[in-house]
């Protein structure tokens, strides 16, 4: 169980979300860029700086934008077909409601724990920039009853829904996924997608071991970890399709172009998910 402070994980959550916007900022300054992300360098503030602790502590910032890619895709993809609920877990530093061209009529929720949302809203605002369709700001623990508050919000569980979760099941114990993955499918109606990164159990390697012990001392454990996506979806009703780094960089995923080499994880820890329910 984890035992950090509530205020020290949420000070945690936020800088580590920073970091990882600061990432996909990084890449949007380079000439070969895989996801152009104009907004990140507003969104992340003055703890991008920390990207550089991270990645000297071992983590590795081509998952934010291998991820980032792939939900750009679906988000769009989804949108074409009809879908108008976006939900947005653990939002963080996400800017999709303001760089992607969405239609006015689509309906947008960034769920996320308290304070983590509103220094990227006033961010983006001073900069004068506006999203694309509404955003609905939910402030609640994703691993108590927030369907509820996001029901209050107004989300409508007899529309689908695309869900959107870039960096959350880190910091979930398998036990909590797949509570969080009923708790989504209670509220999804056919037609609705998922779209994540899921964590395969933490590797028996010194580089791996090293992030860890960095992300408990920030407060801000990685307790995350299955064998594969399917483990969380108990539904059997979901299409789920998962690929690892090996399998972006080969071109396997339809949805995506081929990821660089340069972005790909060193142990290929990651699935990169998502998911149809018809």
């Amino acid at each position: 169980m984890d035992t950090t402070p509530a205020s020290t994980q949420t000070t945690a959550v936020r800088e580590t979300s920073d970091w990882t916007t600061a990432a996909r900022a990084r890449e949007c300054g380079r000439p070969d860029a895989y996801l152009r992300d104009y907004y990140a360098a507003t969104a992340c503030g003055p703890a991008a700086s920390g990207l550089d602790r991270m990645v000297a502590n071992g983590g590795e910032f081509g998952c934010p934008i291998a991820r980032g890619r792939l939900g750009d895709a679906l988000a769009l993809r989804a949108v074409a077909g009809g879908v108008r609920q976006v939900v947005c877990l653990g939002a963080g530093g996400d800017t999709r409601a303001w760089r992607l061209r969405l239609p006015s009529d689509l309906a947008w929720w960034e769920v996320d724990l308290p304070g983590q949302l509103d220094a990227k809203n006033n961010r983006l605002a001073a900069l004068g920039v506006t999203p694309h369709c509404p955003v609905t700001n939910v402030t609640t623990d994703l691993r108590g009853s927030w369907t509820e508050e996001l029901a209050h919000h107004g989300h409508n569980a007899s529309r689908p829904t695309l869900w959107i979760a870039d960096g959350l099941f880190y910091f979930l114990t398998p036990a909590e996924g797949t509570k969080l993955i009923d708790a989504l499918t209670r509220r999804s109606a056919p037609g609705s997608r998922f779209c994540g990164d899921i964590p395969r159990p933490a590797p028996d390697d010194f580089r791996r071991a090293r992030l860890i012990a960095f992300m408990d001392g920030l407060g801000c454990p990685f307790v995350g970890g299955v064998e594969h996506p399917h483990q969380l979806f108990t539904d059997p009703a979901w299409r789920v399709d998962a690929h690892l780094s090996t399998d972006l960089v080969a071109g396997r995923c339809p949805l995506v172009p081929p990821l660089p080499h340069r972005l790909a994880e060193r142990e290929h820890h990651i699935w990169y998910t998502h998911a149809l329910l018809p």
